[in-house]
């Protein structure tokens, strides 16, 4: 077996040698010549699965208490998002925070002095590409507010974003432009 400190040392020099980088599996493998498994090794995964499972059951009931989400809707992913707060009439701020995507709706909680957005995805009429200053990595939703029913348009920042367009479009029932 490897001792990891050993591993660890081996990997700092390798590293600085501008060598490729080895796992420990790799490494372990290539110095003992033995098959490395979960079964003979020492080594400790955590699974970040049941982890994050247990990390959107307490943020459902999070939000389910701020009266966000229903109990009986699941979250299907959050992720770190910017949000461009309205203002008078096109000027506005970009606020960061969290976006949630659930079953039902996209849930972006604004803080204590702005209305939370909920958005149902039934209410979606347009999607489009918008840019957050020069960076071109935002959405911009335009939807029939629940309460009102007057038209808004909100615009959200995020990594990935052709990703999350395609889901918005095929939750909502609408084409992309």
């Amino acid at each position: 077996m490897v001792d990891k400190a050993a591993f660890i040392t081996n990997k700092m020099l390798l590293s600085t040698a501008a060598a490729p980088i080895l796992s420990w599996r790799e490494h372990a493998k290539a110095l003992s010549h033995k098959k490395v498994t979960k079964e003979n090794s020492n080594y400790k995964r955590k699974d970040k699965r049941a982890m994050n499972d247990k990390k959107k059951e307490k943020l459902k009931n999070n939000l389910v208490k701020a009266g966000l989400m229903e109990q009986e809707d699941t979250i299907i992913e959050c992720l770190q998002a910017n949000y461009r707060q309205r203002l008078i009439g096109i000027m506005g701020q970009w606020k960061q925070g969290w976006i949630y995507f659930t079953e039902t709706r996209v849930v972006y909680p604004t803080g204590l002095l702005d209305n939370d957005i909920v958005i149902p995805y039934k209410s979606i009429h347009k999607i489009e590409k918008c840019t957050q200053g020069i960076f071109p990595m935002g959405i911009s939703l335009t939807y029939e507010e629940p309460k009102t029913e007057n038209q808004i348009t909100d615009k959200f920042s995020m990594t990935k974003r052709g990703k999350w367009m395609d889901f918005l479009a095929d939750k909502a029932g609408i084409s992309l432009g």
